[in-house]
């Protein structure tokens, strides 16, 4: 099995890897879980809420469970904005608008603006 580490999920949560954060909801080490499922609740995409309620009911350690539940609980209280705007209906469309949208900021950077 992939070795998965805290630090490659939170790389994971800021290219806004969805599958692979979900994946990591299987993982067999509970800290990898508990991380995947927060990285998860801050990505702030409620599309992703009926798959964290599926995690949720394979899990059986109670903290991961704890932190699944309030991932869910704060998806569940973002605005809908990227997923009404760019009609994202399935975690790998939510992947692939924030790669777009990454791709899209780096073309508008400037180092002389900072």
């Amino acid at each position: 099995m992939l070795l998965i580490t805290i630090s490659k999920i939170n790389k994971w949560g800021q290219q806004g890897k969805v599958t692979k954060l979900l994946e990591a909801l299987s993982n067999e080490n509970e800290e990898i879980r508990k991380a995947a499922a927060l990285t998860l609740g801050r990505i702030g995409h409620s599309g992703l809420v009926d798959n964290m309620k599926i995690a949720l009911l394979k899990e059986t350690d109670i903290f991961v469970r704890f932190d699944i539940e309030s991932a869910i609980k704060l998806l569940e209280s973002q605005p809908e904005q990227i997923l009404v705007s760019a009609n994202i209906q399935k975690p790998q469309e939510v992947e692939n608008y924030h790669h777009q949208e990454n791709s899209n900021n780096k073309r508008h950077y400037s180092p002389a603006l900072g």
